[in-house]
């Protein structure tokens, strides 16, 4: 076959050294490693490769476990191996190609981890409290998607944070997203306990982030790891003279909204029926939003961005910002806004709670500066912008 692993295509002329693990169940520290070597004579012709496996383990009845990966002649053996690139999906291709890329973390712990997990591979972190993966680019890409199979930790997700970021050519960060308190596709935790978790994640991002690399941020109470983390940029061009481009499907009004404080005794000096206050501090005010659309029944290969106008109120700005929820779970963020100001807010289609047509939002304070947002009263109140990728001509 034709099979892509990590630059070797099967029939390729190649030299290297073939390796066999067999890790004992009773004894973990027990590793019995074989290698065959490819003859020198014969690196100049036909090698067929029947299989190309790397970081895929079988175990037998009897609890024993095989191993198998292929690595170049010359690579220090078990520290390195070649991984097949994951596949792309349609209108997207992956980030994460071999040349010039390189990923780092915080720890590892080598004995539970497996290949690079950002090619399919499983990253075990060795330290408690905080944690971080990261993907080197060597270049400027745009990033369109992030697809994460897996993270986790093994001891409680009360308190668990995970935190997606990119950095940008400047060499700032840019926080992509925040998950609080679950996991991604992991319930069972140590010692028989049960966590929070959440299916594999999906977050699209419009418009895409230049950036030259991307982190993965731990924080909270146990083990971390990660499995098979797959960065998207999007395909610039398709079959003939079609380009990809992002457009506007439909611009969805505010049904209704309203300002709610958990004691109606205290007021907000400045919030009136056209500005309403989002704050984590005296008032404690936060913003309730319902949108209706049929098309919110088909967002889920879409855009969603939440479009929200700033006040020009005297406190209207703030350091902090808010956060915005769908059925109590985080689906966007932003930090600092200013006064006046129009803001568009990527939303995590993949989070968005839709029922009958109907979304329904939380807005709430990212910390205790408060931020003024004009309401539906305005006539500038909030909206909902649909985008989708089509191809035009």
């Amino acid at each position: 076959s034709d099979l892509d692993c990590g630059g070797i295509r099967a029939g390729e002329s190649i030299g290297g050294v073939g390796v066999y693990s067999v890790h004992s169940p009773k004894n973990p520290t027990v590793k019995k490693t074989f290698r065959w070597t490819v003859p020198e004579g014969r690196s100049g012709k036909k090698l067929t490769l029947r299989f190309c496996w790397s970081g895929v383990s079988y175990e037998t009845p009897h609890g024993w476990k095989y191993h198998y990966r292929w690595v170049p002649a010359g690579t220090p053996l078990p520290k390195t191996s070649i991984t097949a690139a994951p596949p792309s999906q349609a209108g997207e291709q992956p980030a994460s190609r071999p040349s010039g890329m390189k990923t780092r973390a915080s720890s590892k712990f080598k004995a539970n981890s497996r290949g690079d997990v950002f090619r399919k591979g499983h990253w075990v972190g060795a330290r408690g409290g905080s944690d971080w993966i990261q993907r080197n680019f060597g270049r400027v890409i745009p990033i369109s998607k992030i697809y994460i199979k897996r993270a986790s930790t093994d001891v409680t997700t009360r308190g668990f944070r995970l935190i997606l970021k990119l950095r940008r050519p400047d060499g700032t960060w840019v926080k992509v997203d925040e998950l609080h308190d679950t996991n991604i596709n992991r319930s069972k935790l140590s010692n028989g306990r049960i966590g929070v978790s959440i299916p594999p994640y999906t977050k699209n991002i419009l418009p895409p982030v230049r950036a030259t690399a991307f982190r993965l941020e731990f924080y909270g109470h146990g083990w971390f790891d990660a499995e098979d983390i797959r960065l998207y940029t999007p395909r610039k061009s398709i079959s003939g003279k079609k380009n990809k481009r992002y457009i506007l499907l439909k611009t969805i009004f505010v049904s209704r909204d309203q300002n709610l404080f958990p004691d109606p005794g205290v007021k907000d000096d400045q919030a009136d029926s056209n500005n309403f206050v989002i704050d984590g501090n005296q008032s404690k005010g936060w913003v309730w939003l319902l949108f209706r659309d049929k098309i919110l029944y088909s967002i889920a290969d879409k855009s969603v961005r939440l479009r929200l106008e700033i006040s020009s109120v005297k406190s209207a700005a703030s350091g902090d910002g808010f956060i915005i929820y769908s059925n109590n779970g985080v689906v966007g963020k932003i930090g600092k806004v200013s006064k006046s100001e129009i803001v568009e807010i990527p939303l995590d289609t993949s989070r968005l709670n839709v029922k009958k047509g109907i979304l329904k939002l939380k807005l709430r304070a990212a910390g205790d500066d408060a931020a003024y947002v004009l309401s539906k009263a305005s006539g500038r109140g909030a909206q909902l912008k649909i985008y989708q990728l089509r191809a035009t001509n």
